[in-house]
């Protein structure tokens, strides 16, 4: 993977990711890379948008919808332009 500033990092695999979302439904995100050295998974907004999520990007906030407009995830920007979200 390449990053803006030239430099990169090994991906070591892909993988698919369980979300469990506060009603309690279920969304499977496949082909998630995973990146030991980042300690940490990297969504895709381009892969979101591609397999019919919606990522609108507002003020401080990300927002994920899936394809039938419910709100899969609202995570709020941190200093470092990154958004950052815990999934347990």
């Amino acid at each position: 993977m390449h990053f803006g500033d030239g430099s990169t990092i090994q991906i070591a695999g892909k993988w698919s990711i369980l979300l469990v979302c506060k009603n309690g439904e279920q969304q499977l995100i496949s082909e998630v890379y995973f990146i030991p050295a980042l300690h940490s998974n990297i969504l895709s907004l381009g892969q979101m948008t591609e397999i019919g999520y919606k990522v609108e990007m507002l003020h401080e906030y990300l927002r994920l919808h899936d394809e039938g407009g419910r709100l899969i995830m609202k995570v709020q920007r941190f200093k470092n332009r990154l958004y950052t979200i815990a999934l347990y």
